[in-house]
């Protein structure tokens, strides 16, 4: 099952509890093993929503913008086995959670 990019998620974060995981300063490797722990513990715990920080890299590249490589391979482990079975959706986050630098995602109850 693919992970849904859902535009109207964000509604969901206005009065309900959420957490908030940062990537900001890993490598690409090192932040995805950090998601993925810490996505799986919270799957178990019936945690659904978070933020995630993948931070917008350095934007200091001629034209260029969001050239963070976390923010770039963030929507790729989306597409993988490993977090398709926890994740129900996702969105780019609105200007008040951390803009384009951070994503919605609401993980699935356990079935």
């Amino acid at each position: 099952k693919t992970v849904i990019l859902d535009h109207q998620l964000h509604k969901q974060f206005k009065n309900n509890f959420f957490q908030k995981i940062d990537l900001h300063g890993h490598t690409v490797d090192e932040a995805y093993k950090k998601m993925h722990s810490y996505l799986n513990i919270n799957f178990k715990k019936k945690n659904l929503l978070h933020i995630v920080i993948t931070g917008l890299g350095n934007k200091s590249q001629g034209e260029e913008f969001f050239t963070g490589k976390i923010r770039r391979q963030f929507p790729f482990w989306l597409d993988t086995e490993k977090f398709q079975f926890m994740i129900k959706s996702y969105s780019p986050c609105k200007i008040q959670h951390g803009g384009l630098g951070a994503f919605y995602i609401k993980l699935k109850s356990k079935e």
